[in-house]
Parts: structure tokens; sequence; C-alpha cells
């Protein structure tokens, strides 16, 4: 058993008698201090390569109330019906017996005192350190003209471009592919949780050897002293495994802002505008919606929240992935 609790975050691993992991659990805090199973894999064993002797499977239990399923063997993957995720409380140091019947563990399947010190807090020894979700790189810099970055290996230089003002009329944004706009309306996706001021703000790209790197939206002029993920209804960044994270999903190979009450007007014209866009943004009505080619092109991209030190919002950015280097799980603003 691995734990760090400052960090709500613990694993269990099952241990064949070669020493091979063959099962994983992976635990989280909740917001309520509750003790949450998000994910379960077993296979034989999990430091192997999957083939058709050697199938590892996952199951991830969301907070809508389903569990995915996924077999790693030729790609198959299936979502079941409703299931409650396994939670308990929080136990106290020494008291594992909740927490292991979460992973399926009983009491019957330890033998006594010999299966106590497997479960010792450290990993070897020494303190453990989980996984996180994908970390902000350097943002200052990725807006910074004549920064010097790499992208696919080789070295770039950064030049800002001006994309004229974004209009966020009710301060709640939505950063998503155009072609999505009409998915909106039926409730398929929603704006950020975090809120701005009512008003029209400056948007600016970050280009890179002529690909858009990233595009901002600044909302003061204040210092951003720290970056969070953005974040829609119903997202918890907790849920998040090493690595990952929720982003603006793009599937024309096109990428805006705009805000939440503005979608009706603008959901028909932004698709024309960006199947015509040759350019590297375009914009409709006035900046009701500004959109810009996305990166490489299609994917999925994180939106952090730049928050300034007396914790207001200063800016957005969409980070398009493509400087080297900018992303890393021990990045910093």
């Amino acid at each position: 058993m691995r734990a760090a609790w400052h960090e709500r975050r613990a694993e269990i691993d099952v241990l064949d008698d070669a020493g091979e992991v063959t099962s994983r659990d992976e635990f989280r805090v909740d917001d309520d201090g509750s003790l949450f199973l998000l994910r379960h894999t077993d296979g034989a064993p999990l430091t192997g390569k999957a083939s058709e002797l050697n199938v590892v499977r996952t199951v991830t239990y969301g907070r809508d109330g389903l569990a995915a399923c996924e077999l790693h063997y030729r790609g198959m993957s299936q979502t079941s019906g409703e299931v409650d995720r396994p939670h308990t409380d929080l136990p106290g140091f020494g008291s594992w017996r909740d927490m292991l019947a979460l992973a399926g563990i009983k009491d019957a399947d330890l033998s006594g005192a010999d299966a106590a010190p497997p479960l010792a807090v450290n990993n070897d020894g020494d303190r453990w350190a989980p996984g996180h979700p994908l970390r902000p790189g350097d943002l200052k810099a990725m807006f910074t003209p004549g920064a010097r970055a790499q992208a696919a290996g080789d070295p770039v230089e950064i030049e800002v471009v001006d994309a004229g003002e974004v209009k966020l009329s009710s301060g709640a944004l939505l950063a998503t592919d155009p072609g999505y706009l009409v998915q909106t309306l039926r409730g398929w996706e929603g704006p950020l949780t975090v809120r701005v001021a009512p008003g029209s703000y400056p948007v600016q790209l970050s280009i890179a050897q002529g690909t858009v790197a990233g595009a901002r939206i600044v909302v003061s002029d204040e210092p951003v002293v720290s970056w969070e993920l953005g974040l829609r209804e119903s997202q918890h960044e907790i849920d998040l495994g090493d690595g990952e994270f929720y982003g603006l999903g793009v599937d024309t190979g096109v990428a805006s802002f705009t805000d939440v009450e503005a979608v009706s007007s603008v959901a028909d014209p932004a698709q024309q505008v960006s199947a015509d866009l040759d350019d590297w943004h375009g914009t409709v009505d006035d900046g009701a919606l500004v959109m810009w080619h996305a990166g490489y092109g299609d994917g999925s991209y994180p939106v952090w929240v730049g928050r300034a030190a007396d914790g207001a919002v200063a800016a957005f950015v969409a980070d398009m992935l493509i400087l080297d280097g900018l992303d890393e799980s021990t990045g910093g603003p």
C-alpha cells in the first residue's frame, strides 16, 4: 500500500508469488473527506505487455454513476450501466480494513500478522510521490514576444498576435470547437465554472513557426501568480490520473472562445467562418466569438485559469500543446 494523504491519493497493489503486480486499486479523498475507489486494474502481470494470453482490465468509476471498463487487448472498451462508486470513510492510521474491502480484499485473504508489513504507508522506506494531472508550464514565456522554445524538437521563436476582443456578455466562458456549438445548445457541454465580470477582453495568440501554440484572454493587467485547470460542471481534478486533463475538444481543427449566452446567435455563422478560415484567427459578430487554428489539429487541449495575487482571475489560456517542455507534471506558472 502507498498513501500520500496530503495529496489525497493512495494505492493498493496485489502481488503474486513471483512478486509481480496482478492488480492495482487507486483511491482518492473527495472534497467531503470520504475515500473513494477511482480505478481498479487487474491482469497478469500489470508490468507486462497485454497480449492474447495477458489481458489487462481497467474499471474506472465515474461520478455520473457509470463505470467504464477498458480491456487492454485489441483496444476493446465498454461502459456499464449504473453502478455506485465504491466509497468509505477516510481510515485512521492502521485501520485499513474498510479500505481493503473497497479493493475486494477480505479478512480471509490476509494472513494475520504476516500481512501487516506490505501495508506500510511508505514504499521501500521512501516517501511515495504519486503522479499528478497535467500541470501548466511556462505560460508567461508562451506569450512573450521573442521568447525561445522548442516544438517537435526544433527551435522556435515566439510571436504574439492580437486577435481582437471577445465579448463575454455574462462572464461565462465557453471554450470549444465552433462545430460543437450546436451540441452545446443541446446541453452536451457547458462553460467553465470560473466566471469573470461581463465585458470585452483582448485575445492574443502565441505563434510558433507559423502555428498557433496558444490563445490567451487578458482579463486584467495584474501578474498571474498561479494557474489552475479550467473545469466544467461535474468535472473534478481529483478524478484525473497522472498526466491527464479535462480539455477543449477539437474535431474540425479550429478552437474558439465565446460566451455561453451567445451560443444561439453565433452557432450557425461560426461554422461558416470556421470552414473558410485561412488566417490564424477569425471572429463572428464583432467578437461574440473568436476562433483560431488549433495547433497541429484535432485533439483535446487544456484551458488554464490564471489568478492574480488577490485570487481574482487575470487570464485564461488555451494551450495547443505544441511547445516542448512547457507542460510538465512539475511545471509552474
